[in-house]
């Protein structure tokens, strides 16, 4: 058995390399496709966090860059329940939450 597996050896290691090889010219070949891809999702996470920012600010009256907007609980649910309506589709679409914004 010893000699069946040191004369098969390099073969295993012959085809490990070629696996290896394979794997590395897949990864290339795809990289393009989902960088294009992640960089138009990230172009459409910015502008809907500036939309909710630009609504949020005319419609409450609320600077939406704070981190602890607004300091009352009720506002701040209500605040949230404004959001999720309006811009709801949108944040499952590109598989948001909503403490993901303001994060």
């Amino acid at each position: 058995m010893k000699l069946i597996n040191w004369l098969l050896s390099p073969f295993r290691w012959i085809k490990s390399i070629f696996q290896k090889l394979k794997r590395r010219w897949i990864l290339a070949k795809a990289y393009p496709a989902l960088k294009k891809a992640n960089d138009e999702q990230l172009i459409k996470r910015k502008k809907l966090k500036k939309d909710i920012m630009l609504w949020l600010r005319s419609y409450f009256g609320i600077d939406a860059k704070s981190k602890y907007i607004p300091k009352d609980f009720k506002n701040k649910e209500e605040v949230k329940a404004a959001v999720l309506e309006r811009f709801g589709n949108d944040l499952q679409q590109l598989n948001l939450n909503y403490s993901d914004i303001f994060a």
